[in-house]
């Protein structure tokens, strides 16, 4: 079930964040979390947050949409990601009855998707509809993976990043505020490095973007079948502090990005999240820098016109 949490609401819970701490991580939370971080210190600030306080912290929407399009929607944009001869192969089967499979090829449809949870945008974009824009955002979990679509455009001057905390109510991992993330390496880096003023308790673990699309960006985060672009992938950023992130493989992560939609999926088992837990996250136009935060567009949707860089709802994901 898909959820969303509202915290605009809630006066003074949203401040600037201490530097993390180096404290030992909950040994039966962080076992699957740390695996792959090189031992995985934790980067949060023990001193001064509410452990388990989330719902009077993070606001979660009230909408679930359980596949349907159940927010306000144009239409121009589903007729042109679902049309096409491109969705035969995706789609094959699903008439005569089968179960959809979900494929990270970059092609979404509500076929495939069927059972997820697609959430859209009503408000219209400032950044040009025919160059930047966020349409929807759509989530499932199944066969042990956590699957993510967005579907949108951006130039390559700019980016769409999506941020993620692997378990919202945890407070012993993952960074507190988006000004640790100060990675300006690479070409998604310093776009994915934005400084975002995230809920109290929204601790980022990982995050993945683009800076690239089109019917020929393949998979391509760690995929050297494909070739490597730097633009478009799976991010761990607690890894290094928050300084230096750290590439989530294409065996891990796949990543695919067509003309309208970019997919993803992650095992849960690599971002260490299990049955019963909270994945929240939320998406974002910015520029190659992560210093524009004008975009009137936000996924979800919390009811402010262009106030993007205060996140003032996230989407969250129970893991069953």
């Amino acid at each position: 079930m898909m959820r969303f949490r509202r915290w605009g609401l809630v006066l003074g819970l949203i401040s600037g964040c201490a530097a993390a701490g180096a404290g030992g991580s909950d040994a039966g939370r962080d076992a699957g979390r740390d695996a792959g971080r090189d031992g995985g210190g934790e980067f949060r600030d023990a001193s001064a947050r509410n452990d388990g306080s989330v719902d009077a912290d993070v606001a979660v929407d009230a909408e679930v949409d359980a596949g349907s399009d159940a927010g306000p929607d144009d239409g121009g944009v589903d007729a042109g990601t679902d049309a096409g001869g491109a969705d035969a192969g995706t789609d094959a089967g699903t008439d005569a009855g089968t179960t959809p499979t979900l494929v990270v090829d970059g092609v979404v449809t509500d076929a495939e998707w069927m059972g997820g949870t697609r959430i859209t945008n009503s408000v219209p974009t400032n950044w040009g509809a025919a160059q930047n824009r966020l349409d929807a955002l759509r989530t499932h979990v199944s066969g042990g993976r956590l699957w993510i679509a967005v579907e949108g455009l951006v130039e390559t001057t700019n980016a769409i990043v999506v941020y993620v905390d692997t378990d919202l109510p945890d407070t012993t991992t993952g960074l507190s505020s988006f000004t640790m993330l100060t990675d300006s390496m690479g070409s998604l880096d310093n776009a994915l490095s934005a400084n975002f003023v995230n809920p109290a308790n929204f601790y980022v673990d990982f995050a993945w973007g683009t800076r690239a699309m089109g019917t020929d960006v393949a998979p391509v985060t760690n995929d050297t079948m494909s070739g490597f672009d730097d633009r478009i992938g799976w991010k761990d950023v607690v890894m290094g502090g928050g300084g230096d992130f750290s590439w989530l493989g294409f065996g891990d992560a796949p990543v695919a990005c067509g003309a309208t939609a970019c997919e993803t999926s992650i095992a849960l088992s690599r971002i260490g999240a299990s049955s019963g837990d909270q994945i929240a996250m939320f998406v974002r136009l910015t520029n190659a820098a992560g210093d524009a935060f004008n975009s009137a567009q936000r996924l979800p949707e919390d009811g402010t016109a262009f106030d993007t860089q205060n996140v003032g709802m996230v989407h969250v994901v129970d893991v069953p």
